[in-house]
């Protein structure tokens, strides 16, 4: 499997706050069968969260890489960052100042969990405009998400891809929320499953138990375009799939 939001590497936001954490993440995530994670760190352009394009970032994304490897542990992590949606990251993008997903045109988006649909097309579509592809983080945690669900749709219509957290599946975001990841995998309207994972004891990069619920729930080859498929295509820069939504009533 290959998970494209995870917060391992350590001491930049909060998730991992140590090397030793984060190499305990990776070791639960390579048990699970996780082969490939994004160090996904938060950045906000004016936010809490500084996280931009920098040697401090890669340098650490390189012990971090060693420490791994030392520890005899088969997993590769590359860089990306979890972007906080405002009228500079287009721009910020453009100047090469934030990381996607593994150096491709994908970029792992959210925003305000209170923040209206139209504020946030308004976001996207300039994202889009400029020629990346925004992968909604965990759509089904927002607010206008969760009571218009076929909104969606349209953000699919216009080629965004959509990353469901797993835990969202468990109920560990809320009722709400798992409702809504139920819903939009009912409706197809998923391209990726992915950890978002902070710690090695909270919200852990363990995706075996997602796997198996995918299983079980939808075709094996659905199962499979979501923990890997996709996510290998978001990396090598290269067209997602998608399976035929199911319109909304």
């Amino acid at each position: 499997m290959i998970d494209i939001h995870t917060h391992i590497l350590p001491g930049c936001d909060d998730g991992s706050q140590s090397m030793e954490q984060s190499v305990l993440m990776a070791e639960i995530a390579s048990e699970s069968g996780v082969e490939i994670m994004v160090a996904t760190p938060h950045h906000s352009e004016k936010g809490r969260f500084y996280n931009p394009v920098s040697d401090r970032l890669n340098e650490l994304h390189g012990e971090l890489c060693r420490e791994i490897a030392e520890n005899g542990l088969p997993v590769k992590v590359v860089m990306g960052s979890e972007v906080f949606i405002s009228k500079s990251v287009p721009d910020a993008l453009d100047a090469g100042r934030i990381y996607t997903l593994g150096g491709s045109r994908y970029v792992l988006t959210e925003c305000a969990f209170d923040d209206s649909p139209g504020y946030v097309h308004e976001r996207i579509s300039e994202l889009i405009k400029r020629g990346y592809v925004p992968v909604i983080a965990h759509p089904e945690r927002y607010a206008f998400m969760q009571e218009f669900p076929e909104i969606a749709s349209e953000l699919a219509g216009m080629g965004c891809a959509l990353q469901i957290n797993r835990g969202s599946f468990f109920g560990d975001f809320g009722r709400e929320a798992k409702h809504t990841a139920y819903l939009l995998l009912e409706h197809r309207l998923i391209h990726a499953v992915a950890s978002d994972a902070h710690r090695h004891n909270v919200r852990t990069p363990a995706m075996s138990e997602v796997r198996s619920l995918l299983k079980s729930m939808v075709s094996a080859d659905e199962a499979e375009l979501l923990l890997n498929t996709n996510p290998k295509l978001m990396l090598q820069d290269k067209k997602i799939l998608s399976f035929e939504p199911v319109p909304f009533e």
